[in-house]
């Protein structure tokens, strides 16, 4: 019979994988015995095939969002640089469950185009976790780099310097690229895509198999 297992604190949740078998996939926060936050990925179905999502999903945290392979549980990563960017993994989650796998897609480039206004935005490395960004555009585009900017510090928790072009800054002052060039298409609309993600975490819960065979 299923139990329930000690995993930490949820902080992310997929009520329905559509990409293996409408299983549900959950994201759990706990420290290593070093006191390093690590997230897992866990799931309580037992189909057969739902060891290798949990695989792909992981890996595809490390590939797309530059986090690493953990070895304090199964399907576990962490941020290179020992911090929790909570709300970045959480981002990060919403992103690799969108992906179907088994093959690790293409990794974003650090520019995003802008179908409305036609601009092409970048950002770009100053080291120490600060990246600035910028605009192939006519007119003026500073308001709305700021606004770029605001969509970075909702969506990873990134302090903005609005004076250095502007630039969005890692609190931890480790270098993300990979994690930057996957939030900026993102962070062109910061709104809708944290409405995504309360949508996503929304349509269910997640309890063990035990619990899911108990009558109403």
């Amino acid at each position: 019979m299923g139990h329930v297992l000690e995993l930490g604190r949820r902080v992310a949740l997929q009520p329905m994988d559509a990409h293996c078998h409408d299983i549900t996939v959950a994201l759990y926060r706990d420290l290593a015995p070093g006191g390093t936050p690590f997230y897992a990925f866990h799931s309580y179905s037992c189909h057969p095939d739902a060891g290798l999502r949990l695989d792909f999903l992981a890996a595809a945290a490390c590939h797309l969002g530059g986090m690493v392979a953990s070895g304090a549980r199964a399907h576990a990563v962490a941020w290179p640089c020992g911090a929790a960017h909570l709300s970045a993994t959480r981002r990060l989650f919403v992103e690799v469950c969108k992906l179907a796998g088994p093959a690790l897609p293409a990794l974003r480039p650090p520019e995003a185009d802008e179908a409305r206004s036609g601009a092409r935005y970048h950002v770009e490395g100053l080291g120490a976790g600060r990246y600035r960004l910028s605009a192939d555009a006519p007119g003026d585009m500073s308001v709305r780099l700021r606004t770029i900017a605001g969509g970075f510090g909702k969506l990873a928790e990134m302090a903005v310097d609005e004076a250095a072009g502007p630039a969005v800054a890692f609190p931890c002052g480790h270098d993300h690229d990979r994690l930057v060039a996957l939030l900026l298409p993102r962070a062109l609309n910061a709104r809708a895509a944290m409405r995504e993600e309360e949508s996503v975490a929304g349509r269910g819960v997640l309890v063990a198999p035990s619990a899911q065979n108990q009558p109403n």
